[in-house]
């Protein structure tokens, strides 16, 4: 299976699941909230650098928007774009996200998210490979149906850097080169 076919089936799939979705009833309420959901997040992301002595750098920022379904009174079932960028990388995540709320009674409400799914390399348009991410936040009701969410999250991109120790002779030490990003995401429920 070649990399274009990988490409095109992940493509196949995320249409179909997104066609499944918005073909849901949308009627259906659960504690006065309509079960669909829709999210804009912006974030900030760091790339340890100089692992073990406490330096970093700003590595990505991303724009994503989620659009799903309530399946119960707290778990969301969506799926999700966006776009992530630095300076020498713009990246596409598709993804499935899974989001559950503590509680919708508190006007706070501590929020867990898992997000999977590939990444395209728009930069150099040649690579299909994982992404990932988990989060942990809090959830602010503003009133209705309107939040605004607060998130830490760790994302790993497959393929983004290179595994490893490598020795810079600029530092004269080793460098730990690891594929995650430590965030902060700011975003929007509607």
């Amino acid at each position: 299976m070649t990399k274009h076919s990988t490409i095109f089936i992940g493509a196949r799939v995320s249409a179909l699941l997104l066609l499944a979705m918005l073909l849901m009833p949308g009627s259906m309420t659960a504690q006065g909230y309509k079960y669909y959901r829709g999210f804009f997040d912006a974030g900030l992301g760091w790339v340890p650098t100089g692992a073990g002595y406490g330096s970093s750098h700003f590595s990505t920022g991303t724009l994503t928007t989620t659009h799903g379904y309530y399946v119960g009174d707290h778990t969301f079932v969506g799926i999700g774009a966006g776009i992530s960028f630095d300076e020498e990388v713009l990246t596409l995540p598709l993804y499935l996200d899974v989001r559950y709320n503590l509680s919708f009674t508190s006007e706070l409400t501590p929020t867990f998210e898992l997000r999977a799914g590939p990444y395209f390399d728009l930069y150099q348009g040649e690579r299909a490979s994982f992404y990932g991410d988990a989060a942990a936040g809090v959830r602010w009701a503003l009133g209705g149906r309107t939040a605004l969410n607060l998130m830490l999250n760790l994302s790993y991109y497959q393929g983004f850097q290179i595994l490893g120790f490598f020795y810079s002779p600029y530092t004269d030490f080793y460098l730990l080169d690891v594929p995650l990003t430590l965030g902060v995401r700011l975003g929007v429920e509607w």
